[in-house]
């Protein structure tokens, strides 16, 4: 989870969300706060020497993002490197095009 609590399994409105899920509904519209996890962006071509292309991302963990990449490599960074505070509900990663960081433009959670 991305702000690291359990959800509330007795929430009604948590229940709501997952009831409106289907294929068409997460194809037109984001649910970021359901998972911690990015996978690869569309469209971005390249990778980082020594690892390669970052394929995904547990975004979820407290002090960063846990990365692993098409060379089979898994590497950890720490917020602070990649120029962010933990994300939660009112602070959403920017990733993709919207990232200033290299590594966040390669992730999507789209």
């Amino acid at each position: 989870w991305p702000d690291d609590r359990a959800p509330d399994l007795d929430d009604p409105s948590l229940h709501a969300t997952y009831a409106e899920l289907s294929l068409a509904a997460v194809s037109s519209k984001r649910y970021p706060h359901l998972t911690g996890y990015a996978g690869p962006a569309a469209g971005v071509k390249g990778g980082f020497k020594n690892y390669g292309r970052p394929l995904i991302a547990d975004l979820s963990q407290p002090c960063g993002a846990l990365v692993g990449f098409n060379s089979g490599r898994v590497k950890a960074f720490a917020w602070d490197d990649l120029g962010l505070e933990p994300p939660s509900p009112d602070n959403p990663l920017p990733l993709g095009s919207d990232a200033d960081h290299p590594l966040l433009r390669f992730l999507s959670i789209d």
